[in-house]
C-alpha cells in the first residue's frame, strides 16, 4: 500500500508543497538509490547481526518512521537526508526478506511462491495509487499540496508502521 500511495504523491509533493525545483527533485528522488547502494554494502553485516526477522521488522518501522517524518519536511536538505536514509533502511528490509523466504520455503517451491507474491503486491500498489490519486484530484489543488500530499504520505507510513509493529511483537514472541 505505501508504495502505491508514495507512487501518486512523492513528487507532487516535492514540487508542490516543498516547492522543490525539478533539480532539486532529482537530488532528492537520486538519494533514495544512493542509500540503497550504501545499504547494499551493510545491510548484510546488519542482517546478520540482528537476525533476518529482527532486521526486517526494525528496518520497516525505521522507514515508517522516516516517511512520516518526511511528510512534515518542507526543505531540501531535510528531504535528502531522509530520502537517503529510507534508501538505507529499504535496502535492510529488502536484503533481510531473502533469508526469511530461503528459511521457510522449500527451494523447488520458490518459483511458485514468487508467482503469487509478485501479483498481489502489484495488485495492492495498483488499488492504493488508484485510491490515493482519485482522493487528491477531488479536493482542491490548494488544499492537496497544502494537506493532502503530507497526509497521504504519513497516514502510508502509519500503516507501515503498525504493519512493523505486529512484525516486531511476532519475533519478540518467537524468541
Amino acid at each position: 500500500m505505501s508504495l502505491g500511495v508514495n507512487n501518486s504523491t512523492l513528487s507532487l509533493f516535492a514540487l508542490k508543497t516543498v516547492r522543490l525545483s525539478a533539480e532539486q527533485y532529482g537530488i532528492v528522488s537520486a538519494m533514495f538509490s544512493v542509500g540503497g547502494l550504501l545499504g547494499a554494502f551493510v545491510a548484510p553485516s546488519i542482517v546478520r547481526r540482528l537476525r533476518p526477522e529482527r532486521a526486517l521488522a526494525i528496518a520497516l518501522l525505521l522507514l515508517a518512521t522516516t516517511y512520516f517524518t518526511y511528510s512534515t519536511v518542507r526543505s531540501f536538505t531535510p528531504a535528502i537526508l531522509l530520502m537517503l536514509l529510507a534508501g538505507l533502511l529499504f535496502s535492510v528490509y529488502i536484503v533481510a526478506q531473502g533469508p526469511i523466504l530461503q528459511a521457510e520455503v522449500p527451494s523447488g517451491a520458490m518459483g511458485r511462491v514468487s508467482s503469487l507474491t509478485a501479483p498481489v503486491l502489484a495488485i495492492s500498489s495498483l488499488v492504493a495509487t488508484a485510491v490515493t490519486s482519485n482522493t487528491l484530484s477531488a479536493v482542491q489543488a490548494s488544499t492537496a499540496s497544502a494537506m493532502g500530499f503530507p497526509a497521504a504520505i504519513a497516514i502510508a507510513a502509519i500503516v507501515m508502521g503498525a504493519a512493523s509493529v505486529v512484525l516486531v511483537i511476532g519475533t519478540r514472541r518467537s524468541i
